[in-house]
């Protein structure tokens, strides 16, 4: 009792089909369109100081016919662009007048507008059913291991981030706003924006976090793959055959106990993730990874059979996320312990430091040790 159910929609066959009580939006006016497009391509310029952008751009705000979705992502286009000719090329572009059916011309244009490498990113996400939220990281981690980041200077995910921020610079992709999932930032492509994208890739996606594949795919199918380069859950050893494996994402898999022995045939692994992965040991091949540039979730346990040393975590350079050092008892002054070079971690965020057994509680020693072992100032959970 006393509850109601909102339909939206853009189709008036469907609004006639849910009864009497309509309410029409109509587009946006003349002068709130101008307000909605001037507030997005002028973020980082006053207006007044470019009247001849001022005047191309509120007629090119008047043929976006009002419509929301096309002034941000025009605007967002434009706003990189200083000169009046780049906007009167937007102006007169023959798109405005071509039919497009349910592409709307200020989608095509900007999408014309991307560099070939940002197109192909794009095109990419048409593999996310529509309304479908994903996280940043997700679609870095499948444009990486597919082949469309640029080699560069930069480290892999980094330039990735870059790709992801100029895309939503442009209103092609929206932060969801779900309070219920507290600090878990994610995005989705508007549906008119998803045709946009041409739907071409059959992606299965899990909707219940956990949910295994079928015992068909795991056995039957993906051994068959060759040429997989992204892999999702399970450890065959056949996985080391995978040359071109770029992401391996192992986090939070609560029973995996140890990576196969001939992890360094992985020859082109970039991106390994094993937090959370508590019974999981620290790989004692990770040096042979030569193309390794982020690990998160590494774990070093000092000392002992086999066990690492200060100077190996001192050489590795691409931890991020959390970090674990068990076995501290085993350091034995602070010179040693600052050959781990904590302060130039600065891509760790959470660090755990651990001593099972202690001769001495509170020692000085400990004490000295605890202070070179000191992280860089981004770490928010120690």
């Amino acid at each position: 009792m006393g509850s109601k159910i909102i339909v939206t929609t853009r189709k008036e066959s469907v609004a006639l089909m849910m009864g009497k009580e309509q309410i029409s939006m109509d587009n946006l006016s003349i002068e709130v369109s101008w307000s909605l497009f001037k507030r997005h391509a002028f973020e980082h310029m006053d207006p007044m100081g470019h009247p001849e952008l001022e005047e191309v751009g509120k007629l090119i705000a008047a043929k976006c016919k009002g419509l929301p979705l096309a002034l941000k992502t025009l605007a967002g286009m434009l706003r990189s662009k200083s000169e009046v000719e780049e906007w009167k090329h937007i102006l007169r572009s023959e798109i405005w007048e071509l039919p497009h059916n349910d592409i709307l011309p200020a989608l095509m244009l900007s999408y014309n507008d991307l560099p070939a490498h940002l197109k192909r990113c794009f095109s990419y996400c048409a593999i996310f059913p529509k309304d479908y939220p994903f996280k940043k990281e997700q679609v870095i981690h499948l444009w990486i291991t597919n082949g469309l980041i640029l080699q560069d200077d930069k480290i892999i995910q980094d330039s990735g981030n870059q790709y992801f921020l100029e895309l939503r610079s442009r209103s092609l992709f929206e932060r969801v706003q779900n309070p219920s999932e507290g600090n878990i930032e994610k995005f989705l492509m508007h549906d008119l924006v998803n045709d946009l994208a041409q739907l071409r890739t059959l992606l299965p996606i899990s909707f219940h976090d956990g949910a295994p594949l079928s015992k068909r795919v795991q056995h039957n199918i993906l051994p068959r793959l060759r040429s997989l380069r992204t892999w999702i859950r399970k450890l065959p050893d056949s996985i080391c055959v995978l040359y071109n494996l770029e992401v391996l994402l192992l986090s939070s898999c609560a029973y995996l106990e140890e990576l196969p022995l001939q992890m360094e045939k992985l020859i082109n692994l970039r991106h390994l993730d094993i937090s959370n992965s508590f019974c999981l040991k620290m790989p004692l091949h990770l040096s042979k990874l030569k193309s390794l540039q982020v690990l998160v979730g590494a774990k070093f346990l000092l000392g002992g059979h086999g066990g690492s040393r200060m100077d190996d975590l001192g050489e590795a350079q691409n931890l991020y996320g959390s970090l674990s050092i068990l076995e501290l008892q085993n350091v034995v002054d602070r010179r040693e312990a600052a050959k781990a070079k904590m302060r130039e971690k600065n891509h760790v965020e959470k660090l755990s430091l651990e001593w099972s057994e202690s001769s001495a509680d509170n020692s000085q020693t400990e004490r000295d040790i605890l202070d070179d072992l000191h992280p860089h100032t981004n770490i928010k959970e120690l």
